[in-house]
Formats: C-alpha cells, structure tokens, sequence
C-alpha cells in the first residue's frame, strides 16, 4: 500500500469536511456556526489559526471564545455563560441577511434546518423557493414576480421619507 493510500485511511470523512471547513474560517470573521461538525470546525479554527473568529450560533448566542465546557446543545448553560451577546432566531437571521456574516456551516440537524428554512423561506409548488426578510414585521415571502408584493418596500420609503423629509428618488 502506497504512503498516500496509507494516510487516507487515517481519518473519518467527517474529520475532513471538519478540517475543510475549519480552513475556510478566517481570522476575525463573524461565522454562523451550526451545530456538531461545524461547532467543531469553528473551535478547530479558533485554536489553530483563527482566534478572533467570531461563532454567531443558530439560537442567537454570540461568541467570541468556544465555550469552555462539551456542550449538548446551543442552549446549554456552558455555551450561554461568557457569551458575548443572546439574540433571538430573528435576530440571527437579519445579521444573516444584511450581509454582517462572513459564511455559515449548518449541520445536518434536520429540526435545526427547518427552523432555519421556516424563518428564512417557504416552498411553493409553482413558484419554487421564495424567501422572506427576516426584518419585515409582516413575514412577507419574496419572489421573483410579474405582480410583486411592494408592501415592505411602500413601508421602508415611507417612514424614509418621513425621516428625512422630502428627497429626490435618487437619494432614497
């Protein structure tokens, strides 16, 4: 058996998408971290080569330090105590959607996943995926649309308008 061959056998398919995933985590970057392997890839960039990683976790703990006790799961008291701030899935979400996170790792958690889907975006049976704004109060899906639904749009311009008074349309 070849030495590459040898060294191949050596680690777990889940070790390598760990280690993968812990390489694309830079320093200082804010990461959404899911649960299990990429909690794990997060705490392996975090000791290596990643200190200022920031791990923003799906139930809204931000973190800049892993916690410092195994945890079971994201609520667990270890991974709340020291945490730099607990949002809401709201929360977590607009940080998601107005570009504030570098990249995200989701685990495989299939409840995890449809909390996320269910907040973010619905599936319709004609027109595929549509996505919602997680700061619109009204939870309105988005689609591309021959006949969109302008309500959050009206709403953002009016009180925009009513901010800053009367503006060209450029300057909105």
């Amino acid at each position: 058996m070849s030495t590459t061959a040898q060294s191949a056998s050596t680690y777990t398919l889940s070790e390598l998408m760990v280690v993968a995933a812990a390489r694309e985590i830079k320093d200082g970057e804010v990461v959404f971290v899911g649960m299990r392997l990429p909690l794990i890839a997060f705490v392996v960039a975090k000791k290596t080569h990643a200190p200022d990683a920031m791990g923003l976790f799906e139930n809204g703990v931000i973190r800049s330090t892993p916690s410092a006790e195994l945890i079971y799961t994201m609520a667990d008291p270890p991974n709340l105590l020291g945490a730099t701030q607990c949002l809401d899935m709201l929360g977590v979400m607009s940080l998601l959607q107005s570009g504030r996170v570098n990249m995200g790792f989701l685990g495989a958690a299939e409840k995890s996943l449809d909390r996320f889907k269910d907040t973010l975006w619905a599936v319709d049976e004609f027109a595929g995926v549509r996505y919602r704004d997680p700061r619109d109060h009204d939870h309105a899906l988005l689609d591309i649309s021959l006949d969109p639904h302008l309500g959050p749009l009206r709403r953002a311009l009016l009180e925009r308008v009513r901010a800053d008074g009367e503006c060209p349309a450029a300057a909105l």
